[in-house]
């Protein structure tokens, strides 16, 4: 039965002592992967871009509609429009400096995604459940699922938090959240 394993190789390090190599030919070499990554990240911070000021000139639009007002009394679409604006503005420097980011490993992506889903859910539940129970399952999930945390301290955590954010913004600066449902 042939070994999979390379030949063992030495090589001399600075202080004069041999090291011994072991290469892996199935694997390829490093600076071939690096090239790799590196074209993946300035195709993907390309397209990042493109999203980024797709979701601004929506942002944009949506705000003009909604009403800006003034510096002195400012609408519901100030600020929104303010940041897109700001966040337009910025882009270039993503669009243009692609080169020096590292790149973002696709098997990162399924994490980021479902972070975004379950706070899509949130949002959803929301509307059925009231903020403490929405929040309290979206924590839940987030530190159990997503960051692997023990149930015991994904308990701890996730109650306290959502607690902690309702008295936070729901009591302290009367944010207007609906606890529970009805």
């Amino acid at each position: 039965m042939p070994s999979n394993r390379a030949p063992r190789q030495e090589r001399e390090t600075p202080d004069g002592d041999a090291a011994v190599i072991q290469e892996h030919p199935a694997e390829p070499a490093e600076g071939s992967r690096a090239e790799a990554d590196s074209a993946g990240a300035r195709y993907g911070d390309k397209i990042a871009t493109v999203v980024i000021i797709a979701v601004c000139i929506t942002v944009i639009v949506q705000s003009l509609q909604g009403g800006i007002g003034t510096l002195a009394v400012p609408e519901s679409g100030f600020w929104p429009l303010v940041i897109a604006v700001a966040v337009i503005a910025t882009t270039p420097l993503i669009f243009f400096t692609a080169n020096d980011s590292e790149a973002f490993p696709l098997r990162k992506m399924a994490r980021a995604l479902s972070i975004a889903v379950a706070m899509v859910f949130f949002v959803v539940l929301y509307e059925y459940l009231g903020f403490l129970i929405a929040g309290a399952l979206m924590m839940l999930y987030l530190l159990r699922v997503v960051c692997r945390e023990p149930w015991r301290a994904t308990l701890l955590v996730g109650l306290i938090a959502t607690v902690v954010t309702y008295v936070l913004f729901g009591v302290l600066l009367e944010v207007n959240l609906d606890p529970f449902p009805g």
